[in-house]
């Protein structure tokens, strides 16, 4: 199985190329692979691209926040946590599933 997640990696980026409308969905794709193979670096990248593509796609929001947290960036992880608080507030219409926000949030300012 080891090969097939090269083979997706391809597949996903040449899809950035002919689905332009999808590419956050696609970096967000790509991130979760990146996480999964421990590629920790290259996951962060395509969750960021993800959202510079769609900034209200919460479940990059997520992920990003998450790894940063899990890698013992909580100032990172508490940075995006109030990036996408704010954007929540700056943007009315903007309806977000904020129920993995709390817990991580816990998290992050029991280790201050």
């Amino acid at each position: 199985l080891r090969f097939r997640y090269k083979e997706a990696i391809d597949w996903y980026k040449r899809a950035i190329d002919t689905r332009p409308d999808l590419t956050g969905t696609i970096h967000f794709k790509l991130g979760l692979i990146y996480t999964i193979y421990c590629r920790y670096e290259e996951a962060i990248e395509e969750y960021q691209k993800s959202l510079d593509e769609e900034p209200f796609l919460t479940k990059s929001w997520k992920k990003l926040a998450e790894l940063h947290y899990q890698l013992g960036n909580h100032k990172e992880c508490e940075n995006l946590c109030q990036e996408h608080l704010a954007i929540i507030d700056a943007c009315p219409f903007y309806s977000s599933e904020l129920s993995w926000l709390d817990p991580l949030y816990k998290n992050i300012m029991q280790k201050q």
